[in-house]
């Protein structure tokens, strides 16, 4: 698979989402993106998009100092499942197909990827 003209936009979209993770300071933020802006532009479009993504994450990482730009995000989301997961149990102990229920609250939790769209809502949960 190779880089389309659209993955362009997202690529962009996902640094800054990592890089307002990462770092508070506006003026490192605005450095991280430039940064990423050139290598976007010297991407080879043969490549897989995951490789782009990868050398997005790679720059954010390096250059905000922080080795996990979406760790509060998780432990965030971490902490919503753990209070969720009462009542998950309870849904799939009353399911009649339990463990079809488990396996799709699995994929469901498993979808959940703030590199791709940090606009996730708890609203969706309930």
């Amino acid at each position: 698979m190779k880089i389309y003209f659209d993955c362009i936009p997202c690529f962009i979209r996902q640094a800054l989402d990592a890089v307002r993770f990462a770092i508070p300071d506006m003026n490192i933020q605005a450095s991280v993106l430039q940064k990423v802006l050139i290598a976007a532009g010297q991407m080879d479009l043969q490549q897989p998009p995951p490789i782009m993504g990868q050398l997005i994450h790679r720059l954010v990482r390096e250059l905000s100092g922080n080795s996990d730009p979406y760790k509060s995000v998780k432990t965030q989301s971490n902490q919503y499942a753990l209070h969720l997961y009462p009542s998950l149990r309870k849904q799939v102990e009353k399911s009649l197909k339990p463990m079809e229920t488990a396996i799709r609250l699995a994929i469901a939790g498993n979808i959940i990827d703030f590199g791709t769209s940090s606009a996730i809502s708890h609203d969706v949960y309930r």
